[in-house]
C-alpha cells in the first residue's frame, strides 16, 4: 500500500530502480586500456545497455492519463514531476560541469552555460527525462486522435 491507501505495483518500480543502479555502473570506467579487464568490461556493457532502453519505457509506460492530469491540473504535474528532476539534475550538472573541472584542472570550462542547458557526463539523462515530461501531457490529450496519428 502507498501513503494514499492505493495498491502501488512494486515490480515495475524495482525494475527502473535496477534500470538506475546498471546505468551507474554503465558509466563507470572499470578496466585498463589494453589488458583483458577491459574486454570484460566491453562484453558486460554490451549486457547492460539494455537499462536505459527499459527505464524510458517504464516510464513512458506508466504515465497517467490525460484525464488524470487534468483531473489534479497539469501545472501540479509540472510542478511535482519537474521538481524531482531538476533539483537532481542541478546538482549532479554541477558536480560534472564546476566541482570536478575545479579539482581535476583548476579552472572552468568557457562552455559551462552550454554543458548545463545540454546535460555533461551521465546528467542528459535527467534532461531527456525532463524533455519527456515537458511533451507528455499534449502526447496524451492526442494519442487517440486519429488526425494527429495520420
Amino acid at each position: 500500500m502507498g501513503a494514499t491507501g492505493k495498491h502501488i505495483d512494486v515490480f515495475p518500480q524495482n525494475l527502473k530502480g535496477l534500470c538506475i543502479i546498471l546505468v551507474v555502473l554503465i558509466h563507470l570506467p572499470w578496466g585498463q586500456d589494453g589488458e583483458w579487464s577491459a574486454w570484460l568490461w566491453i562484453s558486460i556493457r554490451k549486457i547492460i545497455n539494455f537499462a536505459v532502453a527499459t527505464f524510458f519505457f517504464l516510464s513512458a509506460y506508466y504515465t497517467k492519463s490525460y484525464e488524470d492530469l487534468v483531473k489534479n491540473g497539469i501545472a501540479y504535474y509540472y510542478k511535482k514531476r519537474l521538481k524531482r528532476l531538476l533539483i537532481p539534475y542541478t546538482f549532479w550538472a554541477t558536480v560534472y560541469i564546476i566541482c570536478i573541472p575545479l579539482l581535476t584542472t583548476g579552472k572552468i570550462s568557457d562552455n559551462w552555460i552550454y554543458f548545463y542547458l545540454t546535460g555533461k557526463g551521465p546528467t542528459y539523462f535527467l534532461l531527456a527525462l525532463t524533455q519527456f515530461t515537458i511533451i507528455n501531457p499534449l502526447l496524451q490529450k492526442y494519442k487517440n486522435n486519429k488526425i494527429c496519428n495520420i
